[in-house]
């Protein structure tokens, strides 16, 4: 599946641990989960079944601060969201692609290495909760 501004990372385990391992890797690199949503659990409370849904809300608060300061707007994107997701029996991390986020709002030169300072901590973070050590 390819999505313009989207991440998409196979993961090598199953939905729980993937978010176990993403929660932790996001901890070691200073990083916090500021917020969960389980689409799952509020699609069974309306009576329809869904594979496990979660969009963890991964925050860093000075980096934050300073690019809503000078791009407003970017407060849409803010926290990062990245989404594990399991359909078929695989499960994926997506995530926007932060460079792709900078290029939306417009970000000069300070905020474009602010967000891929970003980009770099998140996908490493991704790509760690996803594969085998």
């Amino acid at each position: 599946m390819t999505i313009d501004g989207l991440i998409t990372v196979r993961s090598s385990f199953g939905h729980a641990e993937t978010l176990a391992r993403f929660e932790a890797a996001v901890r070691a690199n200073g990083l916090r989960i500021v917020a969960d949503v389980d689409h799952a659990i509020a699609a069974l409370e309306a009576g329809v079944s869904l594979e496990p849904t979660t969009v963890l809300m991964v925050g860093d608060g000075a980096c934050q601060a300073v690019l809503m300061k000078s791009l407003r707007l970017i407060a849409f994107e803010l926290p990062f969201k990245v989404l594990v997701w399991q359909e078929a029996g695989e499960t994926w991390l997506s995530y926007n692609d932060c460079q792709w986020i900078a290029k939306r709002y417009g970000a000069g030169p300070e905020e474009v290495r602010l967000v891929t300072d970003l980009a770099v901590r998140i996908d490493g973070i991704a790509r760690k909760a996803a594969s085998l050590p």
